[in-house]
């Protein structure tokens, strides 16, 4: 397992950034894409976005992360989720991953 101060840092919380998850949710229904729409998360961190809009929403979404040890939780995490699967895992990187429902 990596560590680094991100993963120590943000492997408790929701989402890794100012924003809640309520107000990402009210952002992307308001945005009203349709259910399999494509959605890209860049910076995904550990992941706890991706999977929500994969599970909420009902999004495929990239999920792209270039920090090795936040790569490697966001994998974990994905993997962990019940209702999404990692369908793509790139040979020449491990930091994207498609989360689908």
């Amino acid at each position: 397992m990596a560590v680094n101060f991100h993963r120590i840092a943000y492997e408790a919380l929701d989402a890794c950034n100012a924003v809640g998850m309520d107000r990402i949710d009210a952002a992307v229904a308001l945005a009203g894409p349709a259910h399999g729409a494509r959605a890209l998360d860049i910076g995904c961190g550990n992941a706890s976005v991706s999977i929500r809009l994969a599970e909420r929403f009902g999004l495929n979404v990239d999920a792209v992360e270039l920090d090795p040890a936040m790569a490697e939780l966001a994998g974990e995490r994905i993997a962990a989720s019940p209702d999404v699967a990692v369908w793509l895992d790139l040979p020449w990187t491990t930091t994207v991953r498609r989360v689908v429902r």
